[in-house]
């Protein structure tokens, strides 16, 4: 039988969250420079690669979601690796990290500046996706509701 492992409640992630703002930062430096010397992919390079099984189009990504890939390729996720390596956490707790500390990092470093140019790419990146479908329409569906059972005892 596996050994069980541990999982990070909120406070935990907030504390890795402090430990590791050294790196954070470095991160987002590296991502502030790859912004000022044009290293950052174009905007045809953020259209979904392919569609989803029903057939239809992906959605595009917003400014937001732009913005944390690109954290994510410049070390936030290796962050998150090392974090769950050292405090033996599933991995996949990896994504659940690298999401909220690239949450975080939006609502408190990213500057206005850089938001600015995440949402013109943004904004390219969905003229493109309307023109390459332009039928595209975003139908949003209601999640399905899990099922929660109570025992009376």
């Amino acid at each position: 039988m596996a050994a069980k492992r541990n999982v990070p409640n909120k406070q935990d992630i907030l504390n890795h969250y402090d430990e590791h703002l050294n790196k954070i930062n470095e991160t987002v430096d590296k991502l502030l420079s790859a912004i000022k010397i044009g290293d950052i992919p174009n905007a045809i390079a953020f259209l979904p690669k392919s569609e989803k099984k029903n057939g239809h189009a992906k959605r595009p990504p917003n400014s937001n979601i732009l913005c944390s890939n690109q954290l994510m390729n410049f070390g936030i996720r290796k962050i998150a690796e090392n974090i769950c390596e050292k405090y033996d956490y599933d991995k996949q707790r990896i994504t659940i990290l690298s999401r909220q500390f690239t949450g975080r990092i939006w609502k408190e470093i990213i500057s206005d500046e850089t938001k600015k140019y995440f949402e013109y790419l943004a904004r390219d990146v969905d003229n493109l996706h309307k023109r390459k479908y332009p039928t595209y329409k975003l139908v949003k569906s209601a999640r399905k509701k899990k099922l929660t059972f109570k025992y009376l005892s």
